[in-house]
């Protein structure tokens, strides 16, 4: 009977943490079921994109170079002219910038 009543006493143990575990995950554990949080804020003006990937450690130089061009892209301060094969040949700058523009003096 000792060892039999012992093996009774486990095995509601077993049952009981097994219910226990599964109430507490069912309770606690399981993920809700609210939609995710989409963080929203508002990009400062006066910080170019080179300088936020600077902020942000990105050490390669070309990878920044890369970041400064489709900025300059998207503001519409430069253009991208294309050869007949779709490769990007040269980029020229818009008339957006004139003001910005340095005039050469003519040496004589």
């Amino acid at each position: 009977m000792d060892k039999f009543g012992m093996l009774i006493i486990e095995a509601v143990l077993v049952i009981f943490v097994s219910v226990y575990s599964i109430l507490t995950w069912y309770f606690f554990g399981r993920d809700p079921k609210r939609k995710a949080v989409v963080p929203e804020f508002n990009v400062p003006d006066n910080i170019s994109a080179m300088f936020i990937a600077y902020i942000n450690g990105e050490r390669d130089s070309i990878r920044i170079l890369k970041i400064g061009i489709l900025s300059l892209l998207s503001k519409n301060y430069i253009s991208v002219i294309k050869d007949k094969k779709g490769k990007i040949k040269k980029f020229i700058l818009n008339n957006k910038n004139k003001k910005f523009r340095i005039k050469k003096d003519k040496f004589i």
